[in-house]
């Protein structure tokens, strides 16, 4: 009997062994997915990371906080950003001895490997070490054109993306094997989330209830962890607010002013939505079919799991805790974002880049979901059938990823891009005269390559609240003034046409009240012809 008993011990040591040795090596698999994409994004910022106008403000501060001069950015004191990833990029151009815009180039390369690694081994957690939900998971992160796009800009969603996962994965940790050095690591790593984008205040409700009301910990220790981990991660942003408020007068720039969401903002998260998960030319009505189809069978699978009293069963071991988190977190940002629209910044577009935190965190809850089904009905077809159209969606999504990465490859993209490097336009503005005033739809490409400080063009629109502005027609006469009187130039580069609340060429040139100087291949001079 003895002897039978230690063959069991034994036996069971060597099923523990070969089962962390498994979860090893796919912690290795995952990891080298995560080299291999770092690899991809550094073939594919030949031409540097892309700048746009946010990016532009956080290079700047960046450049400032290596000087000496404190949170600054284009002679003004920083307060609409936060500061997270300026403080990044500094860390990073001293580590690396780069100037800052390689840094920013050298930080898409590790946070897009970093972000392939915890997401794919975020599937694989929540799916009980799944493997191939881990590699399913991480083939549809590097074929999405979102993703790409999002990793390749020096921008701190990101960076933003990272802390979110990390923070998931180590409250998920703490509530399988309860660790008050885990509670504080992912309360730190939430607050830096949180000064990162600002947007990063609705981890925290998801974060709470989970601590509250999953955990099986006693009443008091939940309500403990919960207000430790609040309090913690809230310190970094009040702080921040602090500063603002005692140096600018302001939280962040943001007044609050009503103009509600409307239906616009609505077929834009559906398109937005739909393009994320399968990215076909085909709209319309396929696409509203598509997501319905998909949202319906969510739905039922949820309440499946919920007769079957797999979600009460599963849920309080920890099992579920992260995929219940990610589709928490999704509903927040989405009621967050409602908010925003309606109340802050009417101007907020609901495109991949705002929408992907959460997007990303409905895709893992979804290739959880599907594996968790299938463990609730005992068959393993259902796991099958969804590998099976989930590969088809990753090649759907491929085809249009691929000659998008070939072109960002090819000849990059945002001010730092080959086009803007080789720009007649930004050439002849160089050899304008230095004390002249210069009026522009691109102050912000002007600063970032030439240094020069620029004035906006009058605004039709007031932008965080999209209505009409009433001084529009005082500042136009005044700037046509100026630039008939030679103090002045107005520079209007063509390929600028995102901003719509900016005058177009056509009204510009409409009642000749603005000489022409110069026409460019990429753009227009208008200015008085020197004498």
């Amino acid at each position: 009997m003895l002897f039978f008993r230690k063959g069991i011990v034994q036996e069971n040591r060597n099923v523990a062994v070969g089962r962390d040795a498994g979860i090893k090596n796919s912690f290795v698999l995952i990891a080298l997915l995560g080299l291999c994409g770092s690899m991809y994004m550094l073939w594919l910022t030949k031409w540097g990371a892309e700048v746009c106008c946010d990016s532009v403000a956080y290079l700047d501060a960046a450049r400032n906080l290596l000087e000496g001069n404190g949170f600054v950015s284009q002679g003004k004191l920083m307060t609409h950003y936060p500061p997270g990833y300026p403080i990044l990029l500094a860390i990073t151009s001293l580590v690396s001895q780069t100037e800052v815009l390689v840094s920013a180039r050298i930080l898409c390369v590790l946070l897009y490997g970093v972000n392939v690694f915890l997401f794919g081994f975020a599937a694989y957690l929540c799916t009980k070490r799944n493997l191939a939900a881990a590699i399913c998971a991480v083939c549809f992160f590097v074929f999405s054109v979102a993703t790409v796009s999002v990793h390749f800009a020096a921008m701190s969603e990101a960076p933003f993306i990272t802390l979110m996962f990390l923070g998931f994965i180590l409250l998920n940790r703490h509530m399988q094997k309860p660790d008050m050095r885990l509670l504080l690591l992912a309360s730190l790593v939430t607050g830096f989330a949180l000064v990162t984008r600002y947007v990063g205040v609705t981890l925290l409700p998801p974060a709470i209830l989970a601590l509250v009301f999953i955990s099986e910990r006693p009443i008091r220790q939940r309500l403990i962890n919960a207000a430790v981990f609040t309090g913690v991660a809230c310190l970094p942003l009040a702080a921040w607010i602090t500063r603002n408020l005692m140096l600018g007068k302001t939280a962040a720039s943001r007044p609050i002013t009503f103009h509600p969401i409307g239906l616009r903002h609505a077929r834009t998260f559906i398109l937005t939505t739909y393009d994320f998960f399968l990215s076909l030319t085909v709209r319309g009505r396929f696409g509203l079919l598509y997501l319905g189809v998909v949202t319906v069978v969510f739905l039922i699978a949820l309440v499946f799991l919920h007769k079957k009293k797999y979600l009460a069963a599963n849920l309080k071991s920890g099992v579920l805790f992260l995929t219940a988190i990610c589709l928490a977190f999704f509903v927040v940002y989405g009621c967050f974002l409602v908010f925003s629209i309606s109340f802050i910044h009417a101007h907020t577009p609901l495109d991949q880049r705002i929408l992907l935190p959460a997007l990303l965190a409905l895709a893992l809850a979804c290739i959880a979901l599907a594996w968790h089904v299938s463990q609730a009905v005992d068959k393993k077809l259902v796991w099958q059938v969804f590998l099976c159209f989930a590969a088809l969606n990753i090649s759907i999504n491929s085809a249009a990823c691929l000659p998008f990465a070939s072109s960002l490859h090819r000849d990059g993209r945002g001010y730092n891009s080959r086009a803007w490097q080789q720009s007649e336009t930004l050439a002849f503005v160089r050899n304008l005269p230095g004390d002249m005033k210069i009026y522009s739809n691109g102050p912000d490409v002007i600063y970032f390559h030439l240094k020069m400080k620029t004035t906006l063009i009058p605004s039709k629109l007031i932008l965080m609240t999209q209505g009409d502005d009433p001084q529009f027609a005082e500042n136009f006469s005044l700037m046509c003034e100026e630039c008939k009187n030679g103090k002045a130039a107005v520079v209007y580069f063509g390929e600028m046409t995102w901003r719509h609340y900016l005058p177009s060429k056509e009204e510009l040139e409409a009642d000749g009240r603005l000489p022409v100087l110069a026409r460019l291949g990429d753009g227009t001079i208008f200015r008085a012809v020197p004498r």
